[in-house]
């Protein structure tokens, strides 16, 4: 049985337990499904005999010995997966960084929004729609690198999410043309604000071990997880950096 161990020790926004819509608890059951052994750690050193660590949208400094760890481990062959948010929110980008730009990938500390063919939903109240509240911050994602991550999709969703930059053959998935990066986190695109496809997901092969970082966390939560080809991306994921694809 696969053991995928998920950090809890770093002032994480939320945890695998949380059936909240902000929680991870779907996250944890999908992957119980699937038969993966899913454990929460406060402390990821003792997570050596995982398979997979993830690190979802960190709030606390990782200190040196842990990111000596984290690499070791990667190094010796594990699987690692790190969630940002967006505009560097409690510094996640920054704490993340830390770990990333070991594998050449980088958390920038901006916000995507979409401009056109912006998501909506209806607004309900006791069984009565009421009409459609819309979401700029909610930006597609149907550009993807050919990959066993990204088998079988055709379009996923991000909710206030961050670019990222990478290599370009490590790029997994990109945005449309109509997003552009919100550096006030106002969703009005201003003059200085740049516009065009941004890199959201990136891999890479760091010596006997593997690596996915996602700009955005909310693609695990328990809102979100559901949205478009979300839970098969992460689920490809998952199986990727576990080797079993």
């Amino acid at each position: 049985m696969k053991k995928i161990w998920i950090d809890e020790g770093h002032e994480n926004y939320s945890n695998i337990e949380d059936r909240g819509k902000e929680g991870f608890s779907k996250f944890g059951d999908y992957l119980r499904s699937e038969g993966y052994e899913v454990t929460s750690t406060k402390d990821c050193i003792k997570a050596q005999p995982a398979d997979i660590l993830t690190i979802i949208f960190p709030k606390q400094v990782f200190r040196t010995y842990e990111l000596q760890y984290i690499e070791n481990f990667v190094k010796s062959g594990g699987g690692l997966l790190l969630c940002g948010e967006w505009g560097n929110l409690y510094g996640n980008a920054d704490i993340l960084n830390s770990i990333s730009t070991a594998f050449d990938i980088k958390f920038n500390d901006d916000k995507l929004v979409s401009t056109e063919d912006i998501y909506k939903r209806k607004i309900t109240f006791m069984g009565e729609e009421l009409g459609e509240k819309s979401y700029p911050q909610f930006v597609k994602e149907f550009s993807f690198k050919e990959h066993p991550v990204t088998k079988e999709l055709s379009r996923t969703w991000e909710y206030c999410g961050c670019s990222l930059n990478t290599r370009p053959n490590q790029v997994l998935t990109w945005t449309g043309k109509d997003t552009f990066s919100d550096k006030d986190a106002d969703a009005k695109k201003s003059r200085d604000e740049s516009s065009g496809r941004f890199i959201t997901s990136a891999f890479a092969e760091y010596k006997k071990g593997r690596v996915v970082c996602l700009g955005d966390s909310t693609k695990l939560s328990n809102e979100f997880i559901d949205e478009g080809d979300n839970k098969k991306f992460v689920m490809n994921i998952i199986s990727w950096l576990s080797k079993s694809i």
